[in-house]
């Protein structure tokens, strides 16, 4: 990014992360449980489709994928563009214990302005592309990955590139979904997280908490 550029908030603000998220649809669970101890700790799984860092071992796969992220409905926001496009595939164990792996795909791109092209060089008082991330939860039948829910996407710029999600552990021995996102308010930053467990095929939200860290606007006089 150019310097000085302003800093570009999360494309999903934490009061507004149901439209791209499966927190919509996880109220069936009422109102989750606030964590007393922080967010659960991430777990990774191994597949053969990708080395532990999310990279892909078959490019072929790439396609599989991006295809299904072409097909979410991205609520607010655009799906990945061809521009700059890198797959990566987050392994994760069995979350609803049915037979088949599920795995977090994080598509990244950027994103041109009106009128510029991808490969376009940008002066100095001009900002870069942004690049966007859109993350997805799929499961894995045989040898085919199909869709479960769409997570969060984040712009990749400032503390807005910290949203993302991971796998964690949950009570007694289970598995699921924490979403992080992280959005600008003010002079402040707003953080939050969200845990879903996976059950009958949809995410179901099982505890949330704050990841805000103490915020002191400039210009405060104690």
């Amino acid at each position: 990014m150019t310097t000085g550029a302003p800093a570009i908030a999360a494309v999903v603000a934490l009061a507004a992360l149901a439209t791209s998220s499966p927190i919509a649809a996880a109220g069936k669970n009422g109102h989750p449980a606030r964590a007393p101890h922080g967010p659960p700790p991430a777990v990774h799984a191994a597949c053969p489709e990708a080395l532990s860092d999310g990279a892909l071992v078959d490019a072929r796969v790439a396609d599989q994928l991006v295809a299904l992220a072409g097909a979410i409905k991205w609520e607010g926001v655009g799906g990945p563009t061809a521009c700059h496009r890198e797959v990566r595939l987050h392994c994760g164990p069995d979350l609803d214990r049915d037979g088949d792996q599920e795995a977090i795909v994080e598509v990244s791109s950027r994103e041109p302005a009106d009128g510029q092209r991808c490969d376009d060089a940008t002066s100095s008082s001009e900002q870069a592309p942004a690049v966007t991330r859109h993350f997805f939860l799929v499961s894995r039948h045989a040898s085919i990955w199909r869709t479960v829910a769409r997570l969060v996407v984040t712009a990749d710029e400032g503390e807005a590139g910290r949203s993302g999600a991971s796998f964690v552990k949950l009570a007694g021995g289970r598995f699921g979904v924490r979403v992080d996102s992280y959005a600008a308010h003010g002079a402040c930053e707003v953080g939050g997280y969200e845990v879903f467990a996976l059950r009958a095929g949809a995410l179901v939200s099982v505890a949330r908490g704050d990841l805000s860290a103490p915020c002191v606007p400039c210009g405060c006089q104690p």
